[in-house]
């Protein structure tokens, strides 16, 4: 089963709050951080294979959550100056 798009929201709601609460001094700003569109990314052959979750601070793109289509998160990340 794939993750659908509202299930990666949630998923990506829960990894931020459990960054916040280790403390992480690298990503404090995602406190202020809201959830934009999901996009699913397709392989070369069109079929489904992970949705990057946008993480919004001021009207601009701070950060993402990767996650499988099996709910697992693979990567989170932040974008800097």
């Amino acid at each position: 089963m794939f993750v659908n798009c509202n299930q990666a929201i949630e998923i990506a709601k829960t990894k931020i709050k459990q960054t916040e609460a280790q403390r992480n001094i690298a990503y404090a700003s995602w406190s202020d951080a809201s959830l934009g569109q999901p996009v699913l990314v397709k392989d070369v052959f069109k079929a489904p294979s992970y949705w990057i979750v946008p993480l919004v601070i001021k009207e601009q793109v701070a950060g993402f959550v990767r996650i499988l289509g099996t709910g697992k998160v693979t990567a989170i990340g932040s974008f800097g100056e």
